[in-house]
């Protein structure tokens, strides 16, 4: 028993790979009512299927060897990355680091209710906190945690004070 049969996305000729020619043929028999005049292309296509498992969360490395790609910045060549994308792993990125520091809720991330804002002060109370907790004792977080104090009498000049 040898290996299983491959299936290929367009099986040409008693189920083996199909050949430019035939592949060329089916793209043009599937694309000709369509309303966009630019020609479907295997070429086309490739960038198309690369850009969408990226997008569907496939890593870049899974979609180089899929490719057949030795260099992952051909991989990058071939795969746009949306901008769908980019916000949603951006979005993904602010909530771990947000679990990670123990930070207060992104007053973006939820419909504003009255008094849910933390205000700018508190934001950099809390940054003074973490740094003291974390910071290795050097002169380097002393100077941050002076500029951290020096911001903070800053902006509660500027902002009327709260009602608590």
């Amino acid at each position: 028993h040898g290996p299983h049969p491959r299936a290929w996305l367009v099986p040409g000729r008693n189920h083996h790979k199909c050949n430019y020619d035939e592949l060329t043929d089916v793209l043009n028999d599937a694309s000709r009512d369509l309303p966009d005049p630019a020609r479907i292309t295997s070429h086309r296509l490739r960038h198309t299927f690369a850009t969408e498992l990226l997008s569907a969360g496939m890593s870049l490395v899974s979609v180089m060897r899929l490719l057949g790609h030795r260099d992952h910045r051909m991989t990058l060549r071939y795969a746009a990355i949306t901008l769908e994308l980019v916000a949603d792993e951006y979005q993904s990125a602010l909530a771990r680091l947000a679990t990670k520091y123990r930070l207060p809720p992104n007053p973006a991330s939820a419909p504003p209710g009255p008094g849910d804002a933390p205000e700018p002060d508190q934001l950099l109370d809390h940054l003074a906190r973490w740094v003291r907790k974390h910071a290795p004792a050097s002169a380097a977080p002393r100077d941050l945690l002076r500029r951290i104090a020096r911001r903070r009498r800053e902006v509660q000049n500027l902002t009327p004070p709260t009602k608590k």
